[in-house]
């Protein structure tokens, strides 16, 4: 399946936003905050280059994209590493680390046994994807301790730009994992996680609804656009039973992405 260039658009802002906080992260906690947000993101799309190489039956085209995003991941995850290291935070980096180590671990199996006969085995996907949201809940937990530990003023609207990012990769990810799914993977349910993609959807909305930027810049556009390309994806998470149209959310997803993440680097410039 080919990639839409919109996507790639995305992993260039999450690229330069990586390579730009990286050097002036352990002096500014603000700076650790945006690292810890951004290995959010990063972690997230992977596991959707995951998906996609999975539903592609091991698609070499697949596979280098996920290797690009994976390389990304690693980059984002050791800064974040030497954040928390740097802060003190021991217990925070010691879970994060486990847990992506055995995430790694299991996707490492799985990818070579997709290259190798098309799929892998349900269980060891399962026990990838329950790493990986393990790790993803320590990132927001580590995110609320640097908040607590150090003090540092988060602007509201910054945080809930941030917020609806990160909602809105997450919906894309467990959308294109139910769609290309070789098993019910049941990782969600065994962390307690009942939310459905209907329900995610409709909280995005609202916070969505709810954003109000300032008439600065481009802000007013960019937001307008957001909403808009929400319009066109809305309807495909409120009935993603009925019908799978993952084309539509690698259309339109990382357009709403872009949009938010250019809003937050407007507000929260380096």
């Amino acid at each position: 399946m080919r990639i839409h260039p919109l996507y790639r658009l995305t992993w260039t802002l999450l690229t330069l936003l990586l390579l730009h906080t990286q050097a002036f992260a352990a002096n500014n906690p603000a700076v650790v905050l945006r690292d810890i947000h951004t290995a959010q993101l990063i972690l997230q799309a992977a596991a959707s280059s995951f998906h996609r190489y999975q539903g592609a039956e091991g698609d070499p085209r697949q596979l280098k994209v996920l290797n690009a995003d994976l390389l990304v991941l690693k980059d984002s995850l050791r800064a974040v590493f030497q954040d928390l290291a740097d802060l003190g935070m021991t217990s925070e980096l010691t879970q994060l680390k486990g847990h992506w180590q055995e995430a790694a671990r299991n996707l490492n199996t799985a990818v070579s046994a997709i290259g190798g006969k098309g799929f892998a085995e349900g269980q060891v996907v399962n026990d990838y994807l329950r790493n990986n949201h393990k790790a993803a809940t320590d990132l927001r937990n580590a995110y609320a301790a640097v908040v607590k530990m150090t003090g540092v003023p988060v602007d509201p609207t910054v945080q809930a730009l941030r917020d609806q990012t990160l909602l809105m990769q997450q919906l894309c990810t467990l959308y294109l994992e139910q769609s290309y799914a070789t098993y019910a993977y049941n990782y969600r349910a065994e962390l307690g996680d009942k939310d459905t993609l209907d329900q995610m959807a409709m909280h995005f909305r609202r916070g969505l609804d709810q954003l109000q930027v300032p008439a600065t810049a481009n802000l007013p556009a960019l937001l307008a656009d957001a909403r808009a390309k929400w319009q066109f994806l809305e309807k495909s998470f409120l009935q993603y039973n009925e019908k799978s149209v993952p084309y539509l959310v690698l259309k339109f997803g990382p357009v709403i992405i872009s949009d938010l993440q250019q809003m937050t680097a407007v507000l929260d410039p380096a």
